[in-house]
């Protein structure tokens, strides 16, 4: 790795920085940022547990999904996970919230399906993950396209600059055609007066021989 400096000094080589809340590593993996989630997370859904022990299951899943859930899903567009074992990180803080409610497997059906609404969460960000996949796609689609217009464009506008060029040559050949048939014209209009001048002159002398 190359070695910055500032006034002789050596810069502090860092392996990982925060930016908007999320951990970007030298080699671009979410495992540091997965950990540093999954324990806020804990601790949070900790704090609910002990908090709202004596609350109802909906209540306990509503506070998991306003403050934990949250913490959870911010910005998962760029650390989304890829690994099984960071899948599993992130799944084992639902599955504590699981383990807390209360005859989880005897409630009414509406509550049973209370895994399959926590659940959900990894299939949407799965499914935000293939629509970003398919837009970025679809961008540089897009920028492809507009670059292979931009070409031809450019082509477009040389062919016609060539054009233009060509048609004032022709337009200066025509010019020059014009000034040389005005020319070839006086030349004829300068001849056809000499001649009847040379005419004139005849005549006179035929008259002189006449009268001689």
């Amino acid at each position: 790795m190359y070695s910055y400096k500032m006034k002789g000094i050596d810069l502090t080589k860092s392996t990982c920085e925060k930016d908007l809340g999320v951990i970007l590593s030298l080699d671009l993996k979410p495992e540091k940022h997965i950990g540093l989630v999954v324990r806020k997370a804990s601790n949070t859904l900790w704090l609910l547990s002990q908090s709202l022990r004596y609350l109802d299951n909906h209540s306990k899943i509503s506070a998991y999904t306003s403050y934990v859930r949250p913490q959870l899903e911010y910005a998962t567009v760029i650390w989304s996970p890829y690994l099984k074992k960071d899948i599993d990180r992130i799944e084992r803080v639902q599955k504590r919230l699981v383990k807390g409610l209360q005859g989880f497997r005897n409630l009414p059906t509406h509550l049973n399906n209370a895994r399959t609404k926590l659940n959900i969460g990894r299939t949407e960000l799965n499914i935000v993950r293939t629509q970003m996949s398919i837009a970025r796609t679809q961008l540089n689609i897009i920028r492809t396209q507009l670059n292979i217009i931009r070409n031809q464009l450019n082509v477009v506008r040389n062919q016609l600059n060539i054009i233009k060029t060509e048609l004032n040559v022709i337009r200066t050949q025509l010019n020059i055609i014009r000034s040389q048939l005005n020319i070839v014209i006086t030349q004829l209009i300068i001849i056809r007066t000499q001649l009847n001048i040379i005419r004139t002159q005849l005549n006179v002398v035929r008259t002189q021989l006449k009268i001689i």
